[in-house]
């Protein structure tokens, strides 16, 4: 479902799409599935690796963490 989310997000923002003001008919079909079309949530960050020094110490980062 995601990915046909994405699908219609990216048709949406052409140009000829945001210009003629064309009607979607029988998509989104429920709340949820037009919060994943119209309203993208960013995703969590991964988690950076963390450093170890020769006697298997962790090593903070330079930011001070």
């Amino acid at each position: 479902m995601e990915m046909l989310s994405e699908a219609f997000r990216w048709r949406l923002s052409q140009n000829d799409c945001q210009n003629r003001g064309y009607i979607l008919d029988g998509y989104p079909v429920s709340y949820a599935t037009s919060l994943e079309v119209f309203f993208v949530t960013p995703e969590k960050p991964a988690p950076k690796p963390k450093k170890f020094d020769e006697e298997g110490n962790e090593v903070p980062d330079e930011e001070g963490e």
